[in-house]
């Protein structure tokens, strides 16, 4: 399941909250690993080496959860008992 939720701060008009306000864009996937060929930690390794190879670097890690960051977007990466739990922020941007 992929949910996605659009963060702004008027609810009147979006047009005028995108134009006047900041926004955010985060989503966020849950990867089952039951009947996978690969383990949890396996998993949650080749994505993080994956965002690494693109730029991304491991700027905390808190509660198991390891942290992301790089440009305008913040990547976090935690193993479940349900699986791997991934989400992605986009950092704040308004229109001028």
């Amino acid at each position: 399941m992929v949910t996605f939720t659009l963060n702004m701060w008027d609810s009147h008009s979006a047009a005028r909250a995108i134009w006047q306000h900041p926004m955010k864009v985060t989503g966020s996937v849950l990867l089952p690993v039951s009947g996978q060929s690969l383990s949890q930690e396996e998993i949650f390794t080749e994505i993080a080496k994956a965002w690494e190879a693109q730029g991304f670097v491991r700027s905390d890690r808190a509660l198991g959860t390891d942290i992301y960051t790089g440009d305008s977007l913040q990547l976090r990466i935690r193993g479940t008992s349900e699986g791997v739990s991934i989400s992605a922020t986009s950092a704040c941007s308004g229109l001028p």
